[in-house]
């Protein structure tokens, strides 16, 4: 039987009793560590509508099209929304090729700004640091098998529960039983924050912020960070930033898939991007190579 505890929820055995994945959500605390503020990527001046790729954006203020619209927010392209309905789309397809299928508009339609963090994302290798690199290994295959999540990104699941609740109001009990009718703590935070506007925030703006995540050693400190990152995000948003930091992406895609969506968006050998992964021994590295035609 799940209980609670001062508040939070047991969720740890709750992965072996549904079919799917808890996460962890964010948090709170000051963003100006860094020159610039998370969620203030400059727009592009290209005139883009997000409505193509979800039809939940709904208009904000004076016709914006994201919460942070009128501060100048990522263009959709390269937007951590965008990132996020992808996933969802490929998570509903069965067959890899389907998956692969989606990824490949998706690198297409990315600058070689966003397209490194974006393919680390999906990859499952995401950084901890400019200068430490999620471990990635090659089986007898030739297959990547990268890890799911840093172990440093991972925040516990009732600290999890805690913060969710503490933005929504949502009771112990509800997270819990969405949990196990949705099928992991993504979904149930996906669910309970629904109704949000797009956050704006760029894709290089949330791998950065997992960096900060990761550099950050006590969960204590963790908690102010994941909640103010947390009370910006619509409920897509928040369902695969959840899972990250729990235990990855888990959507079905591996960097073998990554690899083989980079040659068929690009128009490059598959033997010539996975030649560059041996060369530059990370996928982000490949993927604005690839981007910019500049493998060889």
């Amino acid at each position: 039987m799940v209980t609670t505890h001062n508040g939070g929820l047991a969720f740890a055995n709750v992965r072996g009793r549904v079919a799917g994945n808890e996460s962890t959500v964010p948090s709170s605390r000051s963003f100006d560590t860094r020159t610039r503020r998370y969620g203030m990527s400059p727009a592009s001046g290209d005139v883009m509508s997000t409505k193509p790729v979800a039809e939940q954006v709904v208009p904000g203020q004076a016709g914006a099209e994201s919460a942070t619209a009128s501060r100048g927010a990522a263009r959709p392209r390269e937007s951590w929304f965008h990132l996020c309905v992808t996933a969802d789309a490929i998570r509903q397809a069965q067959k890899p090729e389907v998956k692969r299928s989606l990824l490949e508009p998706y690198f297409l339609a990315l600058d070689a700004h966003a397209i490194g963090p974006a393919a680390r994302v999906f990859a499952g290798v995401i950084a901890a640091s400019d200068n430490i690199q999620a471990s990635e290994s090659r089986d007898a295959d030739g297959a990547n098998s990268a890890t799911s999540a840093p172990p440093s990104l991972t925040i516990s699941r009732t600290v999890t529960v805690g913060v969710i609740r503490g933005l929504t109001r949502a009771s112990a009990e509800r997270l819990l039983e969405l949990t196990m009718k949705l099928g992991d703590l993504g979904d149930a935070a996906g669910e309970v924050f629904s109704g949000r506007l797009p956050s704006g925030l760029a894709v290089v703006d949330v791998e950065s912020w997992l960096r900060d995540l990761a550099a950050t050693e006590t969960e204590e400190a963790r908690v102010p960070l994941l909640r103010e990152m947390l009370a910006k995000l619509s409920g897509v948003e928040a369902r695969y930033l959840v899972r990250i930091t729990d235990r990855g992406l888990d959507i079905g895609v591996d960097q073998r898939l990554v690899e083989e969506a980079l040659a068929n968006a690009f128009g490059a050998p598959i033997d010539l991007v996975r030649d560059a992964i041996t060369r530059y021994h990370v996928i982000g590295v490949v993927a604005e190579r690839a981007r910019l035609r500049t493998l060889a």
